[in-house]
């Protein structure tokens, strides 16, 4: 069974016909259930998972996406600061 982490609710409001009829309606949380490393399962909503995984904040969780370096960016700014040598040189 997978732990809850949040205590995140369902948001509440009112759907408004033409004619101004308000029904009541609640808009649910999209939990997902995730796989730490260490073999834990827990509930986390998808725009928590999307902003750990983008800030890069340590927490380990296993999953599909890998992180490829582009070595292209530090050749890059390696033959920058070869250029900026040589004009200081010359």
């Amino acid at each position: 069974m997978a732990v809850n982490v949040t205590g995140r609710k369902p948001m509440f409001g009112n759907r408004r016909s033409h004619a101004l009829n308000a029904t009541r309606h609640k808009q649910k949380l999209n939990l997902q259930v995730v796989t730490l490393e260490d073999g834990t399962k827990i509930r986390m909503t998808a725009r928590e998972k999307r902003t750990l995984l983008k800030d890069s904040t340590p927490i380990d969780v296993v999953s599909t996406e890998e992180v490829v370096e582009t070595p292209v960016v530090e050749e890059v700014v390696e033959e920058e600061k070869e250029e900026e040598t040589k004009e200081e040189a010359e």
